[in-house]
């Protein structure tokens, strides 16, 4: 199983799944950057770190390190880049937590706030479970597992990632190849069909699958490069923000939002109880696809 306090971060960097990228760090420090990137030669595998991270590797590994700028860099096809690449991190604030228990909220009422108030729906991965391969699965197929914590774990690992990079190639272009094809389920169908319904709506997501856009939308795609500022205006003008599928709030646009807009709540479509609700806020605690599916019924202009 994954450990999340050490696997700090993965999203696609690129449209179409062309580049990927994720940062790994052990318990004393030593910490390395990751970007699998598509190129006219193939596929390259990126590395960078520190100086101390650098140390940590066997001299014959260290050499095909170049330095970029403050960092050191390898390039399996030997590119040369020449800039250095946006960090891949998640946002510093922390997670918005409560102990105080949300309000219950029926499909009825979110149908009306739907037809009469201005809705961004945020989606997680929660609606693409059974529709495309998670990214848990290709983290578990690039070995990527809990034991890199430990003392030199991280260090071997890298150099084998340097040493063997077919081995972690394959399962990555099998997990690419599998994404490309999957399809979107219906949650994301009647989603698509909402939005296209009612223009003042928003559709926000974290999942990097692409199945949002494979319905003809476009939406807000949340990932370390975003910048929330640019949204200061709209979200004072947000109601609701209605989460689907959606277990934790590790993007931060949850605490933003209620930072921004104190007026505005948030409505959590839930099997689970989710740590990003308050008092003020709502859970329907219902299976997301079929109550997708029955808004969708209720709120589209026959």
């Amino acid at each position: 199983m994954i450990i999340r306090y050490f696997f700090l971060f993965l999203f696609f960097l690129i449209e179409n799944l062309s580049a990927m990228a994720w940062k790994i760090r052990n318990e004393n420090g030593i910490e390395f950057n990751i970007w699998f990137n598509q190129d006219v030669e193939g596929i390259d595998i990126i590395i960078s770190c520190d100086q101390k991270s650098l140390n940590s590797l066997y001299d014959s590994i260290k050499k095909r390190f170049s330095k970029v700028q403050d960092e050191y860099r390898y390039s399996r096809l030997g590119i040369e880049y020449g800039e250095k690449q946006e960090e891949t991190t998640s946002p510093e604030n922390p997670e918005l937590t409560y102990d105080e228990s949300p309000n219950d909220i029926s499909i009825e009422e979110i149908t009306q706030i739907i037809k009469t108030n201005r809705v961004i729906f945020y989606t997680g991965a929660g609606i693409s479970i059974g529709t495309t391969p998670q990214t848990s699965e290709l983290m578990e197929d690039l070995q990527v597992s809990s034991e890199l914590k430990y003392g030199n774990n991280l260090s071997e690992y890298i150099s084998d990632v340097i040493k063997n990079p077919d081995n972690y190639l394959k399962p990555l272009k099998a997990f690419l190849e599998r994404r490309k094809n999957a399809k979107p389920s219906a949650t994301h169908q009647c989603l698509a069909k909402i939005i296209r319904s009612y223009k003042d709506h928003l559709l926000i997501t974290e999942n990097d699958d692409q199945l949002h856009q494979k319905t003809g939308i476009d939406p807000i795609v949340l990932n370390g490069y975003t910048e929330y500022e640019q949204l200061d205006r709209l979200i004072n003008s947000i109601d609701y923000v209605i989460t689907i599928g959606l277990n934790s709030d590790k993007s931060g646009f949850l605490e933003w939002f209620k930072k921004v807009n104190p007026k505005g709540k948030i409505i959590a479509i839930n099997l689970i109880d989710v740590p990003y609700l308050s008092k003020e806020d709502f859970l329907l605690r219902e299976n997301t696809q079929k109550t997708i599916e029955n808004i969708s019924r209720k709120v589209i202009p026959e």
